[in-house]
């Protein structure tokens, strides 16, 4: 099972119960906030797979916070799955329209529920494979360059937002010229390889290389 992880937005105790017990053996993690800012927060800190998001929420409606998400560069590419009562069809696609990827309606079926949420986990793989093949170097398997403004764009809204912290380290490689009028462009690349190997094995999942 890949280690994909889901966060719930919801006030019901209920939900949160029947949600980790329905997708218990199928995602790795369930992540839960009981109110907007929390999900904000741990959405932001936590980059989860998927997030199912409650459309009736004390002091920010799901729909706002939806569009608070969708806005945001760290958050804007995570499906969306609202958890809903109400059969408004406007309502429904407003969420739609600002973003949503689909919505499951309360009470849960549970088969209905799991095969939604399998739906959105392989909508966020395809996301990510495409993601990768724009912005990973194929060379040494880092980001990059467009990938390092969009993850740059990310942290600025993340610490505007929540006050979240970041930090930037830039590295160069002495004398890499030499390397490759002495050794070959062969020999370069390898250097180069072994060298995004190295950073990535000390990044964390939340890093960006």
């Amino acid at each position: 099972m890949p280690a994909e992880s889901v966060l719930l937005v919801d006030d019901d105790r209920v939900v949160h119960e029947t949600l980790e017990r329905e997708l218990a053996g199928r995602v790795e993690r369930v992540l839960h906030a009981f109110e907007p800012e929390e999900g904000l927060r741990i959405a932001l800190q936590e980059r989860p797979d998927i997030i199912l998001l409650d459309v009736n929420l004390p002091r920010m409606d799901g729909l706002k916070l939806c569009r608070h998400l969708k806005e945001t560069p760290n958050t804007r590419d995570v499906p969306i799955l609202f958890l809903t009562v109400d059969n408004n069809v406007q309502r429904l696609a407003r969420a739609l329209e600002i973003g949503a990827t689909d919505y499951i309606r309360k009470p849960f079926d549970p088969v209905e529920l799991r095969a939604r949420v399998a739906a959105a986990l392989r909508l966020r793989r395809m996301i990510d494979l495409l993601r990768d093949q724009a912005w990973i170097d194929p060379l040494t398997g880092v980001k990059n360059r467009a990938a390092f403004d969009d993850a740059l764009a990310a942290a600025a809204a993340a610490f505007e937002r929540v006050g979240q912290p970041a930090a930037v380290l830039l590295l160069d490689l002495d004398r890499f010229k030499d390397v490759n009028d002495q050794y070959g462009h062969g020999v370069g690349d390898e250097l180069l390889r072994r060298v995004g190997s190295a950073i990535r094995a000390c990044c964390r999942p939340y890093d960006t290389a």
